[in-house]
């Protein structure tokens, strides 16, 4: 049955923050020097998000599914996975080859890149323990792709993206956010690829 129209009246109405948008800097937290903490304020102990667990995927277990486990922050927790001490099982991930891109394989392609060993076995992903270098990221127009990859330039010397810029769809100063000094900010230091000019954050959404 439609819901049926009611009358109602106005109000204050509390609305969670994005999770998804969280992990980033959740994720942040053990690609920092040891001790570090990163703290997203204002998230409430518990939310109707399924990607308000990722804090408690972290350190990242064996297996984690996209149906049951988390929602889009899945694509932050595969990007973590080299760093794990031991191969991560990403399952369940059919819905990510649908979305802004093919992110199954965009995941996979560009992980390879930085040297991470991925194997793609239908809609799973796993990923072994290894080292990473800097690679030149292609994005695909995809806002997630880039922060994603944008994180791991905190443990990571020489991450390059293509087209930054795709972040204003959902998290317009998202690179505000990094450069920022704690305790605001992760106090990243943003740099043209080209020159290694330090960038400002509008000069970065423009290149």
């Amino acid at each position: 049955e439609l819901v049926k129209a009611f009358p109602s009246t106005g109000g204050r109405f509390q609305i969670e923050p994005d999770a998804s948008s969280g992990s980033y800097f959740w994720g942040a937290a053990p690609l920092l020097p040891a001790g570090s903490s990163v703290t997203v304020p204002h998230w409430p102990e518990s939310g109707w998000q399924i990607d308000a667990e990722f804090p408690r995927h972290l350190p990242l277990p064996q297996r984690v599914s996209r149906q049951r486990d988390l929602g889009d922050s899945i694509m932050t927790a595969i990007v973590l996975a080299p760093f794990a001490p031991h191969p991560v099982e990403f399952t369940e991930l059919g819905r990510l080859r649908v979305q802004e891109c093919e992110r199954v394989e965009a995941l996979r392609t560009e992980l390879t890149r930085c040297g991470a060993r991925v194997e793609e076995r239908g809609d799973t992903l796993r990923v072994h323990p290894g080292p990473l270098h800097g690679a030149e990221i292609e994005t695909y127009n995809d806002h997630r792709m880039a922060m994603c990859f944008a994180i791991l330039g905190l443990k990571v010397p020489g991450m390059r993206l293509k087209n930054p810029a795709c972040v204003k769809k959902t998290f317009p100063n998202f690179f505000q956010k990094l450069a920022a000094p704690p305790p605001h900010g992760l106090g990243v230091l943003l740099r043209d690829p080209s020159t290694g000019r330090p960038l400002a954050h509008d000069e970065l959404l423009a290149t």
